[in-house]
């Protein structure tokens, strides 16, 4: 309407320039009105569109809306792409060459009933209607939402040409072109290995490649060709395993006199675009993968190429010769079985491996994030030194300078550093205080205090893009603004809380309480509980106990795994504490406070506490519990504070005052806030007006009103009826 609008009143505006003097007037009359018409129409759709985006804005049950105006108001820092196509399919040429050839058919023809079965109809539909929809299509230019909403004559014909395919041995040409979108990391921005490529795949790629992936994934965890010890690419694993198993491991050597743990952390430099075609099909024949899915890999390979995805649009295709294709679904899994020899190596040739429980290993793997562990010296040089011919027969390249070790222990030591040197072949690594595994800081001294101060740095960035959104949109409700802390803040600030969150409670709590106080332009004194109160909030705390149970429940509910076989470490610490009083410190035992709040809210016996049946159904309950167990003690500390001595009689028991449940404006809802919980001032936009200190009845100076009031003169008359 307003496009349209807009195109007219150029156009009369052109009339008028040349309208002859006689008709000039009328002219005018019609320019002028056609210029107000479309003044008006400008100002109702830009006012629509204002609450277009606020009433999206405030439905936060349509999560879809909700988010897809968000990233509208979100603010991004762009880099624009200068560097010319010709320098990208040169750089990648390069990083993807290789000197080895692959060959055309698998080192070795067997079949694998598990594996090369033909492809069924529920195989098919099932990963159709697995996919996920909005996702940036590849080469083919296909959404996944075409292939979701196809009937099921085109689904059966879908499932003929994958099984062709798998027979054969061959995939179409189509299918084989990778684009790459990089996406700007930090450096120099003309040079293209600081960008990160994001592969994509064509959708019937993935689709094909996912049935196939499932199959492997399956075959290799029944067969144990995937060590326990790898977490990367599994159902039902991901990095908070990994991060407890090696805390339980911390533990188990710091809690006992002198105990130290020495783990290697290995960075692996481009390690998916590393692997020679040809040492992949090697390895994966002689893991006993069938034929038939090692010739589709070597038929996509062989004819695998790439193109950069640039503003300008594609480069040139250029070969992809050696390295996993990233994009395509099973990459992850092949990428496990290539390096997975590393566990059998180090089982053959390497010292005694450490032990927590009945558990036994040498190193911990999530795909290409490896810690190698020891217990002492000699023993993890021996081991880096077993990993280090190892990665370099499979011609994978480690990056020295980001490979550390750290020396776990209770208290820091001069002399041990000093006497203390490793290397990787010729070159030395240093002994670093502390490492970021799988996103958590773990400080040599087994203590989380910089993982959660490194944590509320970046959630001070993230606090001001939910400012800059919610400035932008104009929404009213304090509803949106907790919901995106919530969702951009909290998320970052809680990730792998189970692990770190304990006795780091206090610490994570300030960064919402500071948010809230921003929010309601309160005081930086205002107590915590007061915040939490006001706005209904709950505690940063609650939020842990809940991630830290359901990841409880979910650890014995597998009672075969290397993290069940940590959780039953740390319980028998727990358990014993009294009979090994000696060695027992609850700041080395990860479970002490966790199992004495869930007894506490269970009344469960303690062996029941590793029972998934007796423990899930109760889930709920405990969550519930403990939520008024923090409430409650909010409003204990508010009843017993001097800070502002009223607030208890204005019902802070409820959920939280009605003025936050209406839609007024921020400033009106901050003046609100002010006036129950500010003592000093109010601010109203740049100015302050500072309240009284005296008594309102008598103008005294009164230090506590609430004893004060009840004894004035005007109340005694009606005191005495």
């Amino acid at each position: 309407m307003c496009s349209s609008l807009k195109q007219r009143t150029k156009s009369l505006l052109k009339s008028l320039r040349k309208a002859p003097s006689s008709d000039f007037e009328q002219a005018k009359d019609k320019y002028v009105q056609s210029r107000q018409e479309y003044s008006l129409q400008l100002k109702a759709s830009k006012q629509k569109y204002k609450n277009d985006i606020i009433k999206a804005m405030l439905n936060h049950r349509n999560t879809t809306d909700f988010w897809a105006t968000v990233n509208i108001m979100r603010t991004r820092e762009f880099t624009q792409n200068k560097i010319p196509p010709e320098s990208w399919t040169c750089h990648y040429e390069t990083l993807f060459a290789s000197k080895t050839t692959t060959p055309s058919l698998p080192i070795s023809k067997s079949e694998n009933a598990q594996l090369d079965y033909p492809i069924t109809l529920n195989e098919v539909m099932h990963v159709l209607h697995k996919l996920k929809t909005k996702k940036a299509p590849g080469h083919d230019g296909i959404p996944n939402e075409v292939w979701k909403s196809l009937p099921l004559p085109y689904i059966q014909q879908m499932q003929r040409i994958f099984n062709n395919i798998l027979d054969n041995g061959t995939v179409p040409e189509e299918w084989t072109t990778i684009l790459l979108q990089p996406i700007y990391k930090k450096g120099d921005p003309l040079l293209p290995q600081n960008y990160r490529p994001i592969a994509l795949a064509p959708t019937i790629l993935k689709v094909f490649s996912t049935i196939i992936s499932k199959r492997v994934h399956d075959w290799a965890v029944t067969n144990n060709k995937i060590s326990k010890f790898q977490a990367g690419c599994k159902k039902g694993m991901g990095t908070q395993e990994h991060l407890f198993t090696l805390l339980t491991l911390i533990q188990s050597r710091l809690r006992l006199p002198k105990g130290r743990l020495y783990v290697t952390f290995v960075d692996l430099k481009s390690a998916y675009d590393s692997p020679g075609h040809a040492d992949l099909w090697d390895v994966l024949s002689n893991a006993g993968m069938g034929s038939k899915i090692i010739n589709v890999l070597i038929s996509l390979y062989s004819r695998a190429n790439g193109q950069v995805k640039l503003p300008s649009g594609l480069s040139d295709k250029f070969k992809i010769r050696k390295g996993v294709l990233q994009g395509e679904p099973q990459s992850g899994l092949n990428f496990n079985i290539f390096i997975n020899d590393l566990v059998k190596e180090l089982d053959e040739k390497g010292p005694p491996p450490i032990q927590v429980g009945d558990a036994k290993l040498h190193l911990l793997l999530f795909v290409d994030v490896i810690a190698l562990l020891g217990d002492t010296p000699s023993q993890i040089q021996q081991k880096i030194n077993i990993a280090a011919r190892f990665f370099h027969r499979r011609s994978l390249q480690v990056n020295v300078d980001k490979t550390k070790v750290v020396i776990f222990a209770k208290k820091k030591s001069t002399k041990l550093l000093a006497r203390s040197h490793f290397h990787w072949e010729n070159q030395s690594l240093e002994i670093a205080p502390s490492y970021k595994y799988l996103g958590v800081t773990f400080s040599a001294n087994g203590t989380f205090t910089t993982h959660t101060l490194e944590s509320r740095a970046k959630i001070a960035t993230a606090a001001t893009k939910v400012w800059d959104i919610c400035r932008k949109s104009r929404v009213p409700p304090i509803d949106t603004h907790l919901k995106l802390f919530n969702s951009l803040v909290k998320s970052t600030l809680l990730y792998a809380s189970p692990i770190w969150g304990w006795g780091q409670e206090e610490t994570a709590e300030k960064a919402q309480s500071s948010f809230v106080r921003k929010l309601l332009r309160l005081p930086p004194t205002t107590p915590a509980y007061f915040c939490r109160l006001e706005s209904g909030v709950t505690k940063i705390q609650l939020q842990i106990f809940k991630a830290t149970l359901d990841f409880w429940i979910k650890t014995v509910k597998n009672s075969t795994s290397l993290t069940f076989s940590c959780l039953k470490e740390q319980f028998k610490w727990y358990e014993y504490r009294d009979t090994n009083s000696t060695i027992y410190s609850s700041k080395y035992c990860w479970a002490a406070k966790i199992v004495e709040t869930i007894i506490k809210l269970s009344d469960l016996s303690y062996q029941s506490l590793l029972s998934h049946d007796e423990l899930s159904p109760l889930r709920n309950v405990m969550i519930a519990k403990y939520a008024d167990i923090l409430h409650q003690q909010d409003l204990d500390r508010c009843r017993l504070s001097n800070f502002i001595p009223l607030y208890q009689y204005l019902r802070p028991d409820e959920n939280r005052p009605s003025y936050l449940n209406q839609n007024l404006s921020l400033p009106i809802v901050q003046l609100y806030a002010q006036l129950r919980l500010n003592r000093f001032s109010v601010k109203l936009g740049p100015h302050y007006i500072k309240l009284e200190t005296r008594c309102p009845l008598c103008t005294s100076h009164a230090s506590n009103n609430v004893q004060h009031t009840p004894g004035q003169e005007i109340f005694k008359n009606t005191q005495k009826i």
